[in-house]
């Protein structure tokens, strides 16, 4: 679970987060691979699209619930 900004370390799950965010949810984010400000609040909006806490923490809830990106099928939800 993330929750708030890391400071500046590298996080291929973050990594995927964002390039989920960019390609599922037309965010345009840095693929840095840092949660910071701007990846929480483009988690915020994601959450709000799907209509769940929007709290932007990447949780269970959001992890169940927002479209990530798949890499042959385009997006989809993760169950």
């Amino acid at each position: 679970m993330w929750s708030g900004h890391t400071g500046s370390s590298y996080s291929h799950s973050a990594y995927l987060l964002q390039k989920s965010l960019n390609r599922c949810y037309g965010e345009n984010l840095v693929t840095d691979g840092e949660f910071g400000w701007r990846t929480e609040d483009a988690l915020w909006r994601a959450q709000g699209d799907e209509g769940i806490k929007k709290d932007g923490i990447y949780g269970i809830e959001s992890a169940r619930n927002i479209l990530h990106h798949k890499t042959t099928s385009g997006c989809g939800y993760v169950r």
